[in-house]
């Protein structure tokens, strides 16, 4: 995993903003396409762009034909019994073993990352001098939460601003509301969640608990504001983050507080 500078704004030279991107953005021409949109949106203050091993879609292209064929019946269709078994068990339509089990891997991952997230940030130039922000689609957003709710992790000598959350694949349990209260502990600012119903690709996973990305944070802290992008994909937040950075954690009414 590597932290790298994507770019610098003179305005708001004392903000650093981290972004995590997520499951199939492992790929160069992913992160190049990520890159872009970074610049394009022109951020305030310095922002950097974790890379991580996340998978693409080439990862699994083999493995992905291959649970498709073995539904097909003798005259090349495929099989509505199968398909539907798919669909029930993962409630997705996009989902096959294979991706199911790719998604998972990679989740334990991100995990991994959060875990060991602090030692990496110690490395950027500034940052313990500097307003934080964190930001986090899919598994990105997995890798933040695992960093802010892991208690061997002391980010006392860091100041986190605000943590904006986008199609996250974070497990939402009404039992465990309170943990988003030990998170905003943590911070001096608020957490956005950005969340679709429309997302296939965190209905996956066969899961007890929907995810963030979906049904929104079961937390009702004034501290946590939520935006619902119905008509939004898992993929489609990247092509509108500069909106989404607008609407959020760079919007005139929140640059302007303290």
């Amino acid at each position: 995993m590597q932290i790298v500078p994507v770019y610098e704004n003179p305005n708001n030279k004392g903000l650093i903003n981290i972004f995590f991107h997520g499951y199939w953005n492992g790929s160069n021409s992913g992160q190049k396409n990520l890159r872009k949109k970074l610049i394009d949106a022109a951020p305030p203050g310095k922002s950097y762009l974790c890379k991580w091993k996340s998978g693409s879609p080439s990862g699994t292209l083999v493995q992905t034909l291959g649970d498709l064929a073995a539904l097909i019946n003798p005259v090349g269709r495929v099989s509505r019994i199968g398909w539907l078994t798919y669909k029930k068990a993962t409630g997705s339509d996009i989902s096959t073993p294979a991706l199911v089990g790719h998604f998972t891997g990679h989740r334990n991952r991100a995990k991994n990352i959060g875990n060991e997230l602090l030692y990496h940030l110690s490395k950027v130039e500034g940052i313990q001098k500097a307003e934080i922000n964190l930001i986090g689609h899919s598994l990105g957003a997995l890798i933040i939460y695992t960093a802010l709710t892991n208690e061997e992790i002391s980010w006392t000598h860091y100041k986190v601003r605000d943590v904006l959350l986008i199609g996250g694949a974070i497990e939402s349990n009404p039992k465990k509301s309170s943990i988003w209260d030990d998170i905003l502990g943590k911070i001096s600012g608020n957490i956005y969640n950005c969340h679709s119903k429309k997302d296939k690709v965190l209905k996956m996973e066969p899961r007890i608990h929907k995810r963030i990305g979906v049904v929104g944070i079961p937390n009702k802290s004034k501290r946590i504001i939520q935006y619902n992008y119905s008509a939004t994909g898992h993929l489609g937040y990247w092509p509108k983050i500069n909106n989404i950075l607008n609407q959020t954690i760079h919007s005139p009414i929140r640059m302007n507080q303290k």
